[in-house]
């Protein structure tokens, strides 16, 4: 009944019709495509679920009939990592909302696991797919590389994600022309925070080391979050040790365009914020997966527009209904 419903729906909108037209154009077939798990867009450093929530993608996502439901807000009390709202509408799609925008990267993915397994329970699903912009790439690698991973995830994108680091910084000179109130408008960050800290290149956080030898610029050096900032920390990018997970469809997204606050050196080699090389997941030396590679020429701010890329990018994830 809800598919005749999408359907239906699909028949008498003029926007999910021009959605559709669109969709055939990437080599789809005729009908209604639906994803086969439930979604979750994970949002990069500095911003929220409204970095999605108000892209050009949930517009069309939407216009193909695709439910909306709630973003998801986790929060750590007590010790425990408590998702509100505390009921999930099943639906299609959902965004979440870290509980800060610069939060340890390791943090940010067991917040992931709390807000996966609220999604799964709601709509009676086994698995969801991630997609992730930025460090939401790298919140989703943590999940899957860490040792609390469910084999829960059917597929993963990440799009302008800085899997070897970035070194952008919106206090460099080269910027300094354009006043802080307008580029807090564009993206306020604190770049002695945690999440900065960790996306670093070479960071601690990505390639290993031992705590004390985090940089003392940054507010932190407890890494693991366990309380004594003494550790030696196995990085992210050594999959000797920390692999990724087989049986999961991997696809990435390179940005190259240029965005208005960034100087016309970092444009020649980056989406404006994360080198090319770095956002390519296949590069890392010793990685033990491979992933399809899609390119846009949207800059880092604007990814999340081209929903059509990212359509290809989804497309093994979606099943046919008519």
């Amino acid at each position: 009944m809800k598919n005749l419903m999408i359907i239906f729906l699909c028949l008498t909108l003029v926007g999910c019709s021009s959605a559709q037209s669109q969709f055939k154009q990437q080599g789809f077939g005729d009908g209604v495509y639906l994803p086969k798990y439930p979604i979750i867009f994970v949002h990069g450093l500095g911003y929220s679920g409204d970095y999605w929530r108000e892209s050009k993608t949930f517009k069309e996502f939407n216009n193909l009939g695709w439910d909306t439901g709630a973003d998801l807000k986790p929060k750590l009390i007590d010790g425990e990592v408590v998702v509100s709202p505390t009921i999930v509408k099943p639906a299609h799609i959902y965004t979440l909302s870290f509980s800060s925008g610069e939060l340890a990267i390791v943090q940010q993915g067991k917040e992931l696991a709390a807000v996966i397994e609220k999604i799964k329970i709601f709509n009676r699903a086994e698995k969801v797919i991630l997609i992730g912009h930025s460090m939401g790439g790298l919140a989703i690698r943590e999940y899957l590389q860490s040792d609390y991973y469910k084999e829960d995830v059917g597929g993963f994108v990440s799009l302008g994600t800085p899997h070897r680091g970035s070194n952008f910084d919106v206090e460099k000179l080269a910027l300094k022309i354009i006043p802080k109130t307008v580029r807090n408008l564009v993206w306020k960050v604190d770049t002695k925070s945690d999440a900065v800290r960790d996306l670093r290149p070479k960071s601690i956080y990505l390639e290993g080391g031992l705590e004390p030898d985090s940089p003392e610029e940054f507010k932190s050096k407890d890494i693991n979050l366990n309380g004594a900032p003494e550790d030696e920390i196995d990085g992210l990018n050594n999959f000797s040790s920390r692999p990724l997970p087989q049986g999961i469809m991997y696809s990435i997204i390179i940005g190259s365009g240029c965005p208005l606050i960034a100087s016309r050196e970092q444009c020649s080699w980056s989406d404006g914020v994360v080198k090319i090389n770095s956002q390519d997941l296949n590069q890392i030396p010793g990685v033990n997966v491979s992933g399809d590679v899609l390119y846009t020429d949207k800059d880092h701010f604007g990814e999340a527009n081209d929903s059509w890329v990212l359509m290809k990018a989804m497309k093994p994830y979606l099943v046919q209904v008519q």
